[in-house]
């Protein structure tokens, strides 16, 4: 699935209003969920729908493939379907190590410890670097869609000068007070 796949064009300009394949259509209410769902105006998806894409071409573009992966060490895995994932799925998951191997941890102590598709994506990253940051901050695969969240931040989410300088005065703020109680 490609971004292309996502955000297509009606002949009079406008977005078609469908989802990507092998997705469930429908929130509470039961209507289609929109292409704003999977992209944002930057162009980039958002994690879970990256995690989505990228599971699908692993698969070949089979979304039978995806729900049936049995690759319940990748750290991918839970979030495969590009949503949340639901307590019988972390169940079954459970005690497997998770990937990269050299960082041992199982599934169930990636999500304990608050595990988030953008902190899975980013043991991703590493174990198809072979374990190397300093590959993983340097990668040329571009066409990836995992790419712009390897180093496990969102671009999606940049701050405008405003909420930049809000969040640096909450950070001097912050560090006033504990110097404070320090004494």
């Amino acid at each position: 699935m490609t971004t292309e796949d996502i955000t297509a064009n009606t002949a009079d300009g406008g977005p078609i209003d469908r989802e990507p394949k092998g997705r469930k259509s429908g929130g509470e209410s039961g209507e289609p969920q929109s292409t704003a769902d999977y992209t944002k105006p930057t162009g980039i998806p958002r994690p879970l729908a990256a995690i989505r894409q990228n599971c699908l071409s692993c698969c070949k573009g089979s979304a039978l493939e995806v729900s049936l992966c049995q690759v319940l060490g990748c750290p991918s895995w839970t979030y495969r379907f590009g949503r949340k994932p639901a307590p019988d799925l972390l169940a079954e998951a459970g005690n497997h190590k998770m990937y990269p191997l050299e960082d041992p941890m199982t599934v169930a102590e990636f999500h304990r410890n608050g595990g988030t598709p953008l902190k899975a994506i980013k043991r991703h990253s590493l174990d198809c670097a072979g374990g190397s940051k300093s590959t993983v901050r340097n990668c040329k695969h571009v066409t990836c869609s995992l790419h712009p969240f390897r180093l496990g931040t969102n671009p999606n989410r940049k701050m405008s000068p405003q909420q930049r300088e809000k969040a640096a005065a909450r950070l001097r703020d912050n560090l006033t007070r504990n110097e404070v109680s320090r004494r």
